[in-house]
């Protein structure tokens, strides 16, 4: 049993750097199809898993403007959570195709 956690553990960490990669190089289409046969508690699980500088993906994606549909993405479809980034207090408004956090493009 505990074998099997821990590979669990390992996969869970091997998805979610691949979908750090993906934000990091705004790839949607490619975290798509990384993500799409998974549940939601899967998704939620990868993407709430941050970087060893403490980014998860939609930090990342967010601090290298990514796409609002990356963005869309990661909220809707994966269960992202907002507050886990470190931006401080975030406000986010629809500019164009960019989100924007605090004045700022992000």
């Amino acid at each position: 049993m505990i074998g099997l956690l821990c590979t669990r553990d390992v996969a869970t960490g091997d998805l979610a750097d691949k979908l750090l990669e993906c934000a990091r190089e705004n790839q949607l289409d490619e975290a798509m199809q990384l993500m799409k046969s998974l549940s939601r508690e899967e998704r939620m699980a990868i993407v709430g898993r941050p970087d060893k500088d403490g980014r998860t993906a939609l930090c990342t994606i967010m601090e290298v403007n990514g796409s609002v549909a990356f963005v869309e993405f990661l909220l809707d479809e994966c269960g992202a959570d907002v507050e886990q980034c470190s931006f401080g207090e975030i406000h986010l408004h629809i500019h164009g195709d960019d989100y924007v956090n605090e004045g700022q493009v992000v």
